[in-house]
Order: structure tokens, then C-alpha cells, then sequence
């Protein structure tokens, strides 16, 4: 599987519920990528990408309550990077004929890969920094103390 955190400086955000679940989508969009860049689509495509929309959104729904718990003032225009996000993995599970037939290539993926680091070095570490300077990291154990993102 490939594995594009490998190297990537600046992705840790410091909280460490947060880092955990990072790396799990790191891993669903691996899986992706290496389904998307073999010479034949593996069979399970769609499966994959739809198990990386869901793990996406609920770890979306846990960062924004913990936004919400600690009165992040930048929340909606995190939220709406979320949201514009989440469309477009639907987007390419709807454009597909069902079955295998998603739409999903290299460059989306590579775009995907693109957009969740820089989502992560600039948006969520604006946050932990957010969370780090107002001493908050103890609400966040109190929302939820799962790391994983397993449904």
C-alpha cells in the first residue's frame, strides 16, 4: 500500500486523537491509490472509496464537535472545507454506473492526497494551535475517547 504520510513533514497536529484517525484515512486513501494506479482496477473500488467517504465524514463530525465544544472562531470556514470535500468523494461515487464502474482516477487521487495534507498542515494545525494555546486538549478527551474511526 502506498503510503504518502511517509516523509511528509508537518502533518502531526499535537492531538493525538486527531493524528490517530489521520492516519487511518492516510490509509483508506492508500488503498485507493493503489487500486486507481494498477494496470487493472482491483474489484472493490467502489467498496473502498465508499469506506473512505464514511470514515472521512465521521471523523469530519467528531473534529467539528470538538470545534464546537471549545468555540473555535474559524469553524465555519472549516466546516465548508469539509463540506466541499465530501461532496466531491460523492461525486465520484455517484459517477460511476454502480458496482466497479466509480470514476475515480490518478489525479483525483492525487488531488485528494493534495488536499488532505494541506487541509492538515494548514486548517487543523490553525486549530491545534487554536486548542494548544487556550490550554483546551482536556475537552477534547471529553467529547470521545476513540481513536479509531472503525464503523
Amino acid at each position: 500500500m502506498e503510503d504518502f504520510l511517509t516523509g511528509c513533514e508537518g502533518w502531526l497536529t499535537g492531538i493525538e486523537i486527531l493524528d490517530a484517525q489521520h492516519v487511518e484515512l492516510a490509509a483508506c486513501i492508500g488503498e485507493v491509490a493503489d487500486a486507481c494506479h494498477s494496470a487493472k482496477k482491483k474489484p472493490g473500488l467502489l467498496d473502498m472509496v465508499n469506506n473512505l467517504y464514511r470514515r472521512t465524514k465521521k471523523h469530519f463530525e467528531y473534529e467539528e464537535a470538538v470545534m464546537r465544544e471549545v468555540g473555535y472562531p474559524e469553524f465555519s470556514a472549516h466546516q465548508r472545507e469539509h463540506i466541499m470535500l465530501l461532496a466531491e468523494l460523492k461525486l465520484a461515487i455517484n459517477r460511476g454506473g454502480g458496482a466497479d464502474e466509480i470514476i475515480m482516477n490518478s489525479e483525483m487521487v492525487r488531488e485528494l492526497k493534495v488536499w488532505f495534507m494541506a487541509h492538515i498542515k494548514h486548517s487543523d494545525c490553525r486549530f491545534s494551535a487554536y486548542i494548544s494555546h487556550r490550554k483546551l486538549a482536556s475537552k477534547i478527551n471529553l467529547i470521545s475517547p476513540k481513536k479509531t474511526l472503525d464503523l
